[in-house]
């Protein structure tokens, strides 16, 4: 058979192979939890300076002002007593709109340029050989940006909460050890909800009663417009049905019911936003993910990020003839 992520084709077929099941139980999965290197990667790193930079450059955050009489407090001197500041107000929401846009925008552009028209590219390792056309990127262009949008709106409400609401950890000094162990169990989570909601957008193999199999419903209509790239490039990352948008961008409402560090809820917002651009560039190095292209090529395994989760519910596989029969349909 040849090889799906070379002809950019999706194989909806498979043929049986027992020389790639995963062995994985619970403490496997422990294990892998346990290993914090797991998630202290070079990309969280980057996307922590950047929600650290949001928070505590007023440019990046909208929010020039400390009075207590503006929603500035949040980002500016959070924690207060609830019902103490106003609102969010039209002007810091087009601030924070366009802060994203122009986040998404220039995140995106650069690891296209760095990928697909610099003369001298980060990679030349290209796992598909054949280069997408324009008009594809082009595409996936407009719906990324659509999803800076909603990853937006999802900020608006955070701030919105703490302003009227309170409930944010006030300074890093204030609960260090607390605000770490939210950092490591917000990097979890979002990657445990990527799963879930991916996963739950995918064919079931059952259907619901009176309205059939769910998750190929969702496919068909939602999140097909994703896998519609399958030989992907950086703007396809978020290229996206907004009714995924909104799913996706979901991983980060937790935080607004547990106390928090502004930072970290940041971080799981621009991870979401940014952290597709280089899983989905195509090539092998330069933080690539053959795991994720492979799921772009055969649709049936790696709904995750890393890895762990798919070996312990046995979609996993590195293989790009993948075995529908062994993975979860």
């Amino acid at each position: 058979m040849p090889s799906t992520l070379v002809s950019g084709q999706q194989d909806r077929s498979g043929t049986p192979d027992d020389t790639d099941a995963v062995v994985y139980g619970g403490r496997d999965l422990v294990a892998d939890l346990c290993q914090w290197t797991n998630f202290m990667s070079l990309p969280n790193i980057a996307y922590l300076g950047v929600a650290a930079l949001i928070y505590s450059c007023p440019t990046m955050s909208g929010f020039p002002s400390n009075s207590i009489a503006s929603v500035s407090t949040p980002y500016a001197t959070p924690g207060v007593e609830p019902g103490s500041v106003h609102g969010v107000t039209l002007e810091i929401g087009v601030h924070v709109l366009l802060r994203n846009l122009v986040l998404c925008f220039g995140v995106y552009s650069g690891w296209h340029y760095a990928m697909y028209s610099a003369s001298a590219p980060l990679s030349t390792q290209k796992y598909n050989p054949r280069f997408p056309p324009d008009w594809e990127h082009t595409s996936a262009r407009r719906w990324t940006l659509a999803g800076s949008v909603i990853c937006s709106v999802y900020e608006l409400v955070a701030l919105h909460v703490w302003a009227t609401r309170g409930g944010c950890v006030g300074s890093l000094g204030d609960a260090p050890l607390y605000t770490i162990i939210t950092w490591f169990a917000a990097c979890f989570i979002s990657d445990a909800h990527f799963w879930l909601v991916h996963r739950a957008m995918h064919p079931w193999g059952w259907a619901v009663p009176g309205i059939g199999d769910l998750g190929g419903i969702l496919y068909r209509h939602v999140h097909y417009l994703h896998h519609l790239r399958h030989n992907p490039g950086p703007w396809a990352g978020l290229a996206m049905h907004p009714v995924e948008h909104i799913i996706y961008f979901s991983r980060s409402v937790w935080l607004l019911f547990v106390p928090c560090h502004p930072v970290v809820y940041l971080f799981s917002n621009v991870r979401a936003m940014i952290g597709p651009a280089p899983g989905h560039h195509g090539f092998e190095d330069a933080f690539g993910s053959r795991f994720h292209l492979i799921h772009h090529a055969v649709l049936r395994t790696n709904y995750g990020t890393r890895g762990y989760l798919d070996k312990y519910f046995g979609t996993f596989t590195l293989k790009e003839e993948a075995n529908p029969a062994k993975v979860q349909q």
